[in-house]
């Protein structure tokens, strides 16, 4: 009995991974969206949860809909993606230059949303807690600033800005 259910276990898992990969890559086609949602609620449950609670909190900040997960434009400078949210830093009216800023932290974002839908609970600690230590230790902070490091050099950083690309044809941060 055990043997069994591990088996099955092993098969949706695999499963997940695969169809994960496939919406990843074809998350710009509406007619996956129905799957990547489902996808997001049951493999990437905790992270999606932790961002509904997080787009809760910040209510009265303004919300649009992004290559399909939902884009909260709040007024922190740095970017969070937790499952089908993303966070991105407000964009000042009249300035061009933060503008395509804070699109290219929207395109970085969303990556992480892809790479949630592939990693499902595993994601926190392969990419989540990583990426967070990453962008707010004021240790690593000096270190990047010092020795002129890009944020994307670390591995979960490069690899959301790669997928954001090739999901959006946009451009990602690459600073």
């Amino acid at each position: 009995m055990r043997v069994r259910h591990i088996i099955i276990f092993s098969v949706l898992l695999v499963s997940e991974i695969i169809i994960g990969i496939r919406t990843a890559f074809n998350s710009y086609s509406n007619r996956w969206y129905p799957l990547r949602v489902f996808i997001h609620w049951t493999w990437g449950f905790y992270q999606t949860c932790a961002g509904l609670f997080v787009y809760l909190k910040y209510m009265r900040y303004p919300h649009r809909y992004y290559h399909g997960v939902v884009r909260t434009v709040w007024d922190k400078n740095g970017g969070l993606s937790l499952g089908m949210f993303i966070f991105t830093p407000y964009e000042a009216t009249g300035d061009d230059e933060r503008q395509e800023y804070c699109e290219k932290v929207a395109v970085h974002e969303f990556g992480h949303t892809l790479q949630a839908l592939l990693l499902g609970p595993l994601y926190p600690v392969i990419i989540g807690i990583p990426s967070m230590c990453w962008g707010n230790i004021p240790y690593f902070r000096k270190i990047r600033r010092e020795k002129k490091i890009p944020y994307t050099w670390l591995f979960c950083e490069k690899w959301a800005s790669y997928w954001g690309e090739k999901a959006t044809k946009e451009k990602a941060i690459r600073d």
